[in-house]
């Protein structure tokens, strides 16, 4: 894969690239098409100052905060969290007919299904836990009723883009005893959002390569 940073010439915009980025992106490549200050739909930045070091700075900035951005790489996983095991237990093997796995603490888990690489029920106690090292969620922090993993290229970037971003992280790059790196948060909905690394699931990957 390689990065394309296409620019415009004198009297257009980004825009110009409109039918050779889809092109590029299809092939596996990262294009950037940035319209240059005064220019195109940016005319309106134009002024006696605007020069060739202004262009110069306008493609500097896309590649510095381009580089800033998180890389998701895929789903990790995603279930509910449950309060009452028993009853979840019940619904989902019973009635929807899942196959779990049991581990020794009563966490139920498969990866046994299409289009996600985990699905499991994951206790309240033991998200708990995760992010605060006790079992009773905390009293202020609205409870959440599922959780949702997304693997990242970088877990210590990537928490400290959404750091800057005003989101509160209820656990920065913490290493959990499997080897997972996870940072995690509520979104805007209650879900118990992480941002991890999973070694185990790469090593997968590039065996299935």
């Amino acid at each position: 894969m390689a990065i394309f940073v296409l620019v415009h010439g004198a009297w257009s915009g980004g825009w110009i690239w409109k039918k050779v980025s889809p092109l590029l992106r299809s092939a596996g490549h990262e294009v950037f098409t940035p319209t240059l200050s005064g220019l195109g739909e940016r005319v309106h930045l134009g002024s006696p100052g605007v020069s060739l070091t202004t262009h110069i700075q306008d493609i500097v900035n896309v590649l510095q905060y381009e580089e800033k951005m998180m890389k998701v790489l895929f789903v990790v996983g995603f279930g509910p969290i449950v309060s009452d095991r028993q009853k979840s237990a019940t619904f989902y093997q019973e009635s929807l007919g899942l196959s779990f796995q049991e581990e020794t603490d009563g966490y139920l888990h498969t990866e046994g299904l299409q289009g996600v690489k985990t699905f499991a029920l994951w206790p309240l106690s033991q998200a708990a836990q995760s992010c605060f090292g006790v079992n009773e969620w905390p009293a202020d922090l609205p409870v959440p009723t599922s959780w949702l993993e997304f693997d990242v290229e970088d877990v210590a970037q990537a928490s400290e883009e959404l750091k800057a971003k005003g989101y509160q992280l209820l656990i920065v790059a913490k290493k959990e005893p499997w080897g997972q790196t996870v940072t995690r948060l509520l979104s805007p909905e209650g879900i118990l959002v992480g941002l991890t690394y999973t070694p185990s699931m790469h090593e997968s990957e590039a065996e299935s390569e």
